[in-house]
């Protein structure tokens, strides 16, 4: 059993995201839910961007 790339951007992606509301449920206020927001997308561009450039040079080999 092998969980694919996007399997595993879909987990960390949620695990990510449990995580930040968990954290944020804490703390519930309207400025923290905008910087939660604007976070998760650059994370979100960044770590996908990320996982495809190392799974075309991963395939490289």
């Amino acid at each position: 059993f092998k969980i694919t790339g996007n399997g595993k951007h879909l987990i960390k992606t949620l695990t990510f995201w449990l995580a930040f509301n968990v954290l944020f449920t804490a703390f519930p206020s309207k400025i923290i839910q905008g910087i939660h927001t604007f976070i998760f997308i650059i994370y979100e561009t960044f770590y996908s961007r990320l996982f495809h450039f190392l799974e075309n040079f991963v395939s490289e080999f």
